[in-house]
């Protein structure tokens, strides 16, 4: 009577059948399959298909910790991507209007820079448009940053 190793598929198919020895026989995943002793070496020669079965439970555990942490790099890259994208959005909010300065000309640009009472913005005579959207853009959020600030400030000053 020969050895027998319990073996252990543990790839993404439901079920794996053994074509590396030729034995033709079906693993189905995460179920330990006893094996002769030399077609499980040769088998355990693939440790990303096939495992011992006493390293079933730590090989699940690493599979599931690394699907977290992907996970986890996912949702962080997400978070990372989004605000990269509001950084660069020419989207601000005025009153309750939401304006989209990349669609305003340069002359439409200054009208606005005068109506939110930003004296010190004017466009240069050899100052390209998107530079002056920039800045506009820039002291616009700078504005409401400190109103909100402001407020913030005033808000708890009067509740002492």
């Amino acid at each position: 009577m020969s050895i027998t190793i319990p073996v252990v598929y543990i790839g993404p198919k439901d079920k794996k059948r053994d074509t590396i020895t030729g034995s033709r026989l079906v693993f189905p995943r995460n179920e330990p399959v006893d094996v002769e002793s030399a077609i499980a070496h040769r088998l355990l020669e693939f440790p990303t298909v096939f495992i011992k079965a006493e390293l079933l439970e730590s090989a699940l555990e690493q599979k599931d910790n690394e699907a977290a942490q992907r996970e986890e790099a996912e949702r962080l890259e997400q978070i990372r991507l989004a605000q990269k994208a509001a950084m660069n959005s020419f989207v601000v909010k005025i009153g309750n209007d939401d304006i989209d300065l990349a669609k305003l000309s340069a002359v439409q640009l200054a009208t606005l820079v005068e109506a939110e009472e930003l004296p010190d913005l004017v466009k240069g005579a050899q100052e390209k448009v998107d530079a002056f959207r920039t800045r506009v853009r820039d002291a616009i959020n700078a504005k409401q940053a400190a109103a909100a600030t402001k407020q913030d400030g005033g808000t708890e000053g009067g509740a002492e």
